[in-house]
């Protein structure tokens, strides 16, 4: 049985010079002490999260046990996609978006399956929570009130009537809010039934992702009941490739490939917003004191919340990106910077919230990360009162975003029935800010943010993306480049252009550095973006290679001198981890590490002394 982690007694200490405030503040929610009874009894019951929903039986074992081809492969697991999509719009559609975000904001994530990397878990929350804004209703439906309009014995199915509860019941009569009502352990199971279908949709395209690299599927009369075939090559290069590819790389700021130029970015003064995460990591909130106490305030408690706020650049965001406004102005009808400064506007009343409150409101937004519901109205005054720190924050001048375009800003971020038909579950997006409570309220949902910024330039394309390469080789050249930023000039008056090199005792790295923008393809399994891809590493070594031979046939040239290093190293950076096709040592500096590198990769080989110590692909000068 999956842990719930209650957080029942949050102390939170102001700092401040009149000692009647140090008086802890105790939070006592609700809900928190129902769940605890509610899990302990799904534990006696012996209910497992890691069992696989019986969606997966019913599906494969009325096919016959073999291996298939891969096109049979690609074929039956979309089939079986479509199946477990249609069941969760079944599940979800019988309650309300409030409901729901009610329900599993207050619900740690967590592992669902047998696969409990982080990185899957959060997947998995964010296809859940996609689905959610795809099919549940955006009426109320009779799982949730609102205290003061409903009698105290509907709470949680009439649970809080227990003596034992006079805490939460007196903190319901003093407070006005949203509640659970008809909830009870059937509904805190078919939740967990319905993250089980989500998991099994998120293992699904897995394997359409494993299948479009060379493997197919095996049905068979086993636990799983149907599995990749995967190759141990294979499977070493697709391990490799997950081990690599997980977290967030700050310094990357859209599947397009953009980039910082500058790996110091998050330390500048202006332009930052605080974005929330998912705390998958489980990182107790009292680590953050040294930022809190620049505030005024700080946690004491060894406690967990939901969520994390991470610092983003979002003026360099805007910045970086403004070669794209005119393509996403003609497919949104509305303006980047519109967009853009709603999002910011939200971001600083949140902030502004946490320091007026000296951390109080600081609980809410670390354990749900959205607030409401409010009227349109309310929301568009909030987001006009904080207008002008906005365009402060984006640097902006005054009249760059007027009244109308405001509008359309606020109305781009709103979940509407017209929007859903865009909703991918694999894709799990695109997410909404703006959720609807009935017909004339909203809720703000600040989670997917981040998760929207990086894909929202998904199907826009302009001619010349050439900003994006630059960008990148100003990123690695910022350590110091051993070479000229110009094309090098040969003393026979022939240049070849060296994005970036590095002097590793008597052995120069050079780097080829590409941009291309990652399409969502390539996670979906398409046999063509997972081409594109590796052609593109199979170019971009070439290219890098091609330099490094130049430079050992021309070592000094008018603005250059290489004479004195005995080996060349040649490399190649993109924004992204990148999948390798193959396992021939041409593609690998050591058995864990590729010739195809991330800007971090780059720098943390080159800090640690991996790049010194590399026998691979080295061209002697």
């Amino acid at each position: 049985m999956r842990q719930y982690r209650p957080r029942s007694w949050n102390r939170l200490y102001p700092e401040d010079n009149d000692s009647s405030n140090d008086e802890a503040i105790i939070y006592v929610e609700y809900y928190q002490r129902v769940f605890l009874l509610l899990h302990d009894e799904l534990k006696r019951q012996n209910y497992k999260t890691d069992t696989p929903h019986p969606i997966r039986k019913r599906f494969w074992s009325l096919l016959p046990h073999r291996k298939y081809s891969e096109l049979e492969s690609r074929s039956l697991v979309q089939s079986y996609i479509n199946s477990v999509e249609h069941e969760i719009e079944q599940v979800i559609g019988k309650n309300s978006i409030a409901y729901w975000l009610h329900l599993y904001r207050r619900l740690s994530p967590g592992p669902i399956g047998k696969n409990t990397k982080p990185g899957v878990v959060g997947e998995t929350r964010a296809a859940l929570e996609v689905a959610i804004q795809k099919y549940a209703n955006f009426e109320l439906c009779n799982r949730v009130g609102l205290t003061g309009h409903i009698p105290l014995n509907m709470v949680l199915g009439g649970l809080l009537m227990g003596a034992e509860f006079e805490i939460e019941r007196g903190t319901l009569k003093n407070n006005q809010q949203l509640v659970l009502t008809n909830f009870t352990l059937q509904e805190l199971r078919e939740f967990y039934e319905l993250e089980k279908l989500v998991y099994e949709l998120w293992r699904s395209t897995a394997m359409l992702r494993i299948i479009g690299k060379g493997a197919s599927i095996f049905i068979g009369d086993m636990e799983d009941i149907v599995i990749d075939t995967r190759s141990d090559k294979l499977n070493r290069l697709v391990e490799s490739y997950d081990n690599r590819n997980f977290g967030w790389d700050y310094w990357l700021l859209s599947i397009k490939g953009t980039v910082l130029d500058n790996f110091d970015m998050w330390f500048a003064k202006g332009g930052i917003i605080f974005l929330p995460t998912y705390n998958l990591t489980y990182l107790p909130i009292d680590m953050f004191n040294p930022a809190f106490e620049s505030l005024g305030f700080k946690m004491t408690n060894h406690v967990t919340f939901n969520f994390l706020w991470f610092p983003f650049n979002l003026r360099k965001y805007r910045d970086t990106h403004l070669p794209f406004a005119d393509a996403f102005k003609a497919k949104y009808d509305v303006e980047l910077d519109a967009v853009l400064v709603v999002v910011a506007a939200l971001c600083e009343r949140v902030f502004t919230s946490w320091v007026a409150t000296k951390g109080n409101s600081l609980i809410r937004y670390w354990q749900r990360a959205y607030d409401g519901p409010y009227s349109r109205k309310y929301i568009r005054k909030e987001i006009s009162n904080f207008l002008s720190a906005a365009i402060t924050l984006l640097n902006l001048k005054a009249g760059d975003v007027n009244s109308q375009s405001l509008s359309k800003g606020i109305k781009f971020w709103e979940l509407e029935l017209s929007k859903r038909s865009t909703i991918d579950l694999a894709y799990s997006g695109p997410h909404c800010i703006f959720l609807p409570f009935g017909r004339n309220r909203l809720f703000i949902d600040y989670t997917w943010i981040f998760r929207r910024l990086y894909n929202l330039f998904v199907g826009l394309n302009i001619p010349d993306q050439n900003f994006k390469s630059h960008a990148l080789e100003s990123l690695i050249r910022g350590k110091g480049s051993k070479l000229p930023a110009q094309a090098c000039k040969s003393n026979d008056g022939k240049k070849k252009q060296i994005d970036a090199a590095f002097c590793v005792g008597n052995r120069l790295i050079i780097v080829e550095c590409k941009s291309v923008g990652k399409s969502i393809g390539f996670d979906r399994g398409n046999l063509e973006a997972i081409r594109y891809r590796s052609e593109m590493i199979e170019k971009a070594l070439k290219e890098v290679d091609e330099k490094a031979k130049w430079l050992v046939e021309h070592p000094v040239g008018t603005n250059y001198n290489i004479s004195n290093f005995a080996e060349i190293l040649s490399l190649v950076v993109t924004p992204f981890v990148e999948y390798i096709p193959s396992l021939r040592s041409y593609y690998w500096l050591t058995e864990e590490l590729p010739r195809v590198l991330t800007p971090g990769e780059l720098m943390s080989a080159l800090e640690d002394g991996t790049l010194a110590r590399v026998t691979r692909n080295i061209i002697n000068t």
